[in-house]
Order: structure tokens, then C-alpha cells, then sequence
């Protein structure tokens, strides 16, 4: 019994890799299509390849989640409701600010981190061109990561781990889908609060709301103001909303 649940959870483990794995080479495989395509509907013309990116990833998300619908084993059951009150939607809005926020205290103190080559140029795309970093950071990041990594990989893992086990593996398998140490440390940190508040509520729309809060705090010029005070003030606003959210009898119930 004891090694049939240990195949169990080596395959859960493994499959939920390999979607990860698939995703990254999917990536790369219909790089050329896309680069090929653009050229040929409009030779060097940089927001044709934008277009047409966003369209290539929303199209491997979409094979993933077909992958996943026919592959992946039934969520357990789950009678506990799903709060719907409107202070909750606000408290985790408040939240995801504030988390980005300590991003940007965190690489203010440690400053030394490496930024890769990728991430470089996204921003400087999205300085050219912030619909695309729109597009991308509050649409389609937070509505398709929080299905695939939450709703899907998470619920997966639940069946064969235990909730915390599952949260911390999806957390750090969110952390290598960005493939750099630097977004790394940052996604699986993130990766944890989107977890525990999807496993907590069991409502995709808490997580898409917080990952939507994050995302979009990053384009609030404010947020580059480093201070102390600002500093302890955000932590013990942090530190109450996750005890409101813990203490939260209506979302477990």
C-alpha cells in the first residue's frame, strides 16, 4: 500500500513537470514560426511580433490545459464554501499590493541579485509599448498561470501530497517556470501566498485577484519609494490582513 502511494505521488510529481517542461519547449519550438510569420506579414515590424506572441502563448497555455483536462486525475471533493464577501476581495487586493511593494524593498537590500537578459528586454518592451505589458502581466499572467498553477497542478498535487507539501512544490515549480534565480526567489515566494489562499478559499478568483494586485502595483511609480517607516507600517498591515484571512470562519467552513 505504502509503495503504491509512493508511485503515486512520483507520477503526480513527474507529470506536473512535465507540463512545465512542455510549456518551455513549446516556447522555444515556435519561436522561428512566430519570427518567420511577423517577417512575412510585416518585415521588422516589432508590435506584428508582439501581437502575434500573445496569440503563441495563449496558445500554449490552452494545449496545456487540454493536456491537463484529459490526464490530470479528479479533484477530491471540497464542501467548504466559498466566501463572497466584498471586505475579503479588498483585504487580498491590499495584500498583493503590498507584497509587491516588499519586492521592491527586498531587491533595494539586496540589490546584488543578477537581472537576466530577459527580463531586461521585457521591460524595456513594455516601456515602448505598455499595452503589451498589460496584455501580458495583468491579463494573461493572472488569469493563465493561477489556472495552470493553481487550478490544475496544484489540485494535482493535492491528490497524492499533503495541502502543505502540495502548496510548497507548486510554489517552487512556479518559481522555475520563470527561469532565473532572481524572478525564482520572487514567483515561488509569491507562489506560496497564491497557494495557500487557492487552497484556503478554493476560489480561482482570490488568487487571480491577488497574482492581477501584484502584476499591476509594478506599474505605480510610488512603489520605487524606499522607506522605513512606509517599510513597518506596510508589514503591519500585511501581518493583520493574514490573520483576518487565517481567522477567516466563512471561507473553511
Amino acid at each position: 500500500m505504502q509503495i503504491k502511494h509512493s508511485l503515486k505521488k512520483t507520477k503526480v510529481i513527474l507529470f506536473s513537470l512535465f507540463i512545465l517542461i512542455t510549456f518551455e519547449c513549446m516556447l522555444i519550438l515556435t519561436a522561428p514560426f512566430i519570427n518567420s510569420l511577423s517577417n512575412y506579414i510585416a518585415f521588422e515590424n516589432t508590435k506584428v511580433k508582439l501581437i502575434l506572441s500573445v496569440f503563441q502563448l495563449l496558445f500554449i497555455y490552452l494545449f496545456l490545459f487540454y493536456i491537463f483536462k484529459i490526464n490530470t486525475i479528479k479533484e477530491k471533493n471540497d464542501s467548504r464554501k466559498k466566501t463572497k464577501k466584498i471586505y475579503f476581495d479588498i483585504l487580498i487586493f491590499i495584500l498583493g499590493y503590498l507584497l509587491s511593494y516588499f519586492t521592491y524593498v527586498f531587491f533595494d537590500i539586496f540589490g546584488n541579485i543578477p537581472i537576466s537578459e530577459a527580463e531586461i528586454i521585457f521591460s524595456k518592451t513594455i516601456e515602448k509599448y505598455p499595452w503589451y505589458g498589460i496584455i501580458m502581466a495583468l491579463i494573461i499572467a493572472p488569469i493563465c498561470e493561477e489556472l495552470l498553477f493553481r487550478y490544475f497542478i496544484l489540485n494535482h498535487l493535492c491528490t497524492a501530497l499533503k495541502p502543505r507539501y502540495a502548496i510548497i512544490s507548486s510554489a517552487l515549480l512556479f518559481g522555475a517556470f520563470h527561469l532565473n534565480i532572481r524572478q525564482f526567489i520572487l514567483a515561488s515566494v509569491l507562489g506560496l501566498f497564491l497557494a495557500y489562499i487557492y487552497d484556503r478559499t478554493k476560489n480561482l478568483k482570490y488568487s487571480i485577484l491577488l497574482h492581477f494586485a501584484y502584476n499591476s502595483a509594478s506599474f505605480i511609480p510610488i512603489l520605487y519609494f524606499i522607506n522605513p517607516i512606509f517599510n513597518l507600517i506596510s508589514l503591519i498591515i500585511c501581518i493583520v490582513i493574514l490573520f483576518i484571512i487565517l481567522e477567516e470562519k466563512d471561507v473553511s467552513q
